[in-house]
C-alpha cells in the first residue's frame, strides 16, 4: 500500500549514509566529473563548466517513480 511507503533516504540518513554521500558529492564538485563530459572545473571556487551547473545545484521536481529500471527504483514490494 503506497501509504506504507517510506523513501529510501530516511534509512539512509538514519545510518549516517545520506550524510556519507553528501560530503562525496562536495568533493566531486570540487573537480567536477557530475556530467558526461567531464569538465573538471571548481564550482566552489565559481567555476561554470560546459554544463553551466552552478555550485549550489537543485532538485527541480520529485517523486515515487516507479517506471524506471529496479537498480533505480529499489524494492517496491510492498506497494
Amino acid at each position: 500500500m503506497l501509504a506504507e511507503f517510506e523513501p529510501v533516504y530516511l534509512k539512509l540518513h538514519q545510518t549516517g549514509a545520506l550524510k556519507k554521500r553528501a560530503r562525496k558529492l562536495y568533493e566531486l564538485m570540487h573537480d567536477c566529473v557530475f556530467c558526461p563530459r567531464l569538465c573538471r572545473v571548481n564550482r566552489f571556487a565559481g567555476a561554470i563548466g560546459i554544463c553551466q551547473a552552478p555550485a549550489e545545484l537543485r532538485v527541480s521536481s520529485y517523486n515515487p517513480h516507479f517506471g524506471e529500471a529496479r537498480p533505480l527504483v529499489g524494492d517496491v514490494s510492498h506497494q
